[in-house]
């Protein structure tokens, strides 16, 4: 369609096209005519696109009229010789290889039984493996093909851009049966596999011995085969990142924006900038898996390096497994996005398992602070002398509190989140009432020229949070006071904490946090900021009370049907149960002593 005026190829959904006097497939769109021409089911996936949209960069009926005629029948025309062509022995075995690549990943995996008789397991296993040959082959051998093969090659002919439905008998005949050939080799794998899951297996079927067989969807490099292929369409798989991140902008918080970003140009550096979105297969994003398993821990380091060059053979400097896992999780939510807005006709990362090794039960990652880890916190200079404002770490007669005083406290009473408290506006705190409480919600409370918004975690996050008693007790009150009068009863709380460079509120104070556990000899990594959240779960549990009350004041989510009814429990009962807390540390008797 070169010649065309306008923008690109889309696929956006839009107006519908006009009825009435105008042509078929003309639309109009804020002042400026466009063809709209719908791509037939049949050819969605060859031609890569849902609807093919193109600006005729007119704005006038009598102009657009004869537009649309003419390059409307040139797109029916493009879409008769897509329909004509052709499809070559070479990408039929082509395809049949992808089908048994994708067959083989899953047999070759193995049978692990399940029951205390593994023998009599992989028994059954075997002859329902071999009844299911013997049906298959008999099929093969009368070409009368089931529904079980015939699904398996309609999927595989439509992942190749091939609908199977529209091709020659001769041409359906060669797919169904190459289908088959298929699937008779994978049984043989996975009963092979009932008895040794380490030999390597060779392929019986001469078609998956080959090379041809092991290439999956990549096709031979012959002038057969190219022209048997449409030239592909649509967006290359830079301008699709581009596309999904400008969507998910203004939804995602920044960090997640910026970390989205940083994820998806290792996909870009693997696929290539120009390779259009439509041509990706399974087999490429599998390839994309696995390199991101090798990946070194520093990877992101040093700019301009290959997604190959950023990987490593040496298992112990390779990034961790579940960071792999979610680094290619990223991947397929982009494509399921891409499919869902018909940017795709098909998800080629759909099917393509992304398994996480799970660590061992006994290990945490996080766990509540013991009682002498919370002595040694609020014993420390912070809280009952430093030398200086800059020398906080160190002992001295200066008590300074403010921010850095203040929040490991409010965590300790609550379980609230460090982003959270570090967010918190100075129009949040009820303190005059009979209960005290904290009202975390998404209200900016109007400081002027304020762009440090507010990001909650969930929904469950908005929350009224009570004050323990014992925080009120050692003058929260009188501070909260004191900075509304500063900041003249506007802004946020905790003002001389800046959010961090990725605009996360928590970042500075967390890697303040991080120094000031070091400096008091508390290095175990299972312990951070957040083990205060840990600690206060526990402190409400061990005064046994009900979880839903636990979840509704730390502001976890319950999954359960009846969390959608209601307001969810009082204030009051929150507060009974803030008081009711079985904290691990006595802060007023821990002072008295220390002071």
């Amino acid at each position: 369609m070169v010649g065309w005026p306008g923008c690109l190829l889309c696929a956006h959904s839009g107006i519908a096209a006009m009825s009435g006097s105008r042509p078929q497939h003309l639309q109009l769109r804020c002042g400026t005519y466009h063809l709209r021409v719908r791509v037939p089911d049949e050819l969605r996936v060859r031609v890569g696109l849902l609807e093919i949209r193109r600006s005729l960069r007119v704005h006038t009926l009598t102009r657009a009229r004869p537009l649309a005629l003419k390059y409307g029948a040139r797109v029916m025309e493009i879409f008769q010789v897509v329909r004509s062509r052709n499809v070559s022995k070479e990408v039929v075995q082509a395809l049949i290889g992808g089908c048994f690549a994708d067959l083989a990943e899953s047999a070759d995996q193995g049978f692990v039984p399940e029951t205390t008789e593994p023998c009599e397991d992989r028994f059954d296993q075997r002859a329902i493996s071999s009844e299911i040959s013997g049906e298959i082959a008999g099929e093969k051998e009368h070409e009368a093909y089931g529904s079980r093969i015939q699904t398996l090659a309609r999927s595989y002919s439509q992942r190749a851009g091939i609908a199977l439905d529209k091709l020659t008998a001769s041409e359906q005949t060669d797919i169904l049966h190459g289908v088959a050939r298929a699937f008779l080799e994978q049984q043989r794998l996975f009963r092979f596999r009932l008895d040794d899951r380490l030999l390597p297996y060779e392929a019986l079927d001469p078609l998956f011995s080959s090379e041809m067989g092991r290439r999956g969807y990549q096709l031979p490099p012959s002038s057969a085969s190219s022209a048997s292929q449409p030239t592909p369409i649509g967006p290359t798989v830079a301008e699709l990142v581009e596309r999904y991140l400008h969507a998910k902008k203004s939804v995602w918080a920044r960090k997640t924006y910026e970390n989205r970003t940083q994820q998806l140009r290792l996909l870009i550096d693997h696929l290539g900038v120009d390779t259009v979105a439509a041509t990706i297969t399974p087999g490429d994003l599998r390839e994309f898996r696995d390199g991101l398993k090798r990946l070194r821990l520093n990877h992101h380091t040093g700019p301009g390096k290959s997604f190959t060059a950023r990987q490593t053979e040496a298992e112990d400097r390779r990034i961790a497994p579940k960071t792999a896992a979610l680094l290619f999780e990223t991947a397929k939510a982009l494509f399921r996005w891409a499919k869902l807005d018909g940017y795709l006709a098909d998800n080629p990362a759909q099917d393509i398992p992304n398994e996480v090794i799970k660590s061992p039960k006994a290990k945490r990652s996080r766990r509540p602070f013991t009682e002498a880890e919370l002595t040694a916190i609020f014993t420390a200079p912070v809280y009952v002398g430093a030398k200086s404002l800059r020398r906080r770490f160190q002992p001295g007669g200066a008590v300074k509190r403010d921010a850095y005083f203040w929040i490991p406290l409010i965590a300790f009473f609550t379980g609230m989140r460090l982003g959270e408290i570090v967010q918190l506006h100075i129009g949040d705190l009820h303190l005059a009432g009979e209960i005290p409480f904290i009202d975390v919600s998404w209200v900016n409370d109007g400081q002027a020229g304020s762009s440090e918004d507010k990001h909650l975690k969930s929904a469950a996050a908005v929350r009224q949070v009570p004050l323990h008693p014992d925080l009120m007790a050692l003058g929260f009150a009188q501070f909260v006071t004191q900075r509304a009068k500063m900041r003249k009863n506007a802004g946020r709380l905790f003002f001389e904490v800046r959010y961090g460079a990725d605009g996360v509120p928590s970042t500075v104070f967390s890697k303040w946090f991080a120094r000031f556990l070091d400096k008091l000899g508390l290095t175990d990594p299972t312990i951070v900021f957040h083990s205060f959240r840990h600690s206060a779960e526990d402190a409400f549990r061990n005064a046994a009370l009900p979880q839903y009350q636990i979840d509704r004041i730390i502001g976890h989510s319950d999954d359960s049907t009846s969390a959608g009814y209601g307001e969810g429990i009082s204030l009051d009962t929150a507060y009974a149960a803030v008081k009711a807390m079985k904290l691990k540390a006595d802060l007023p008797a821990l002072w008295k002593r220390a002071g």
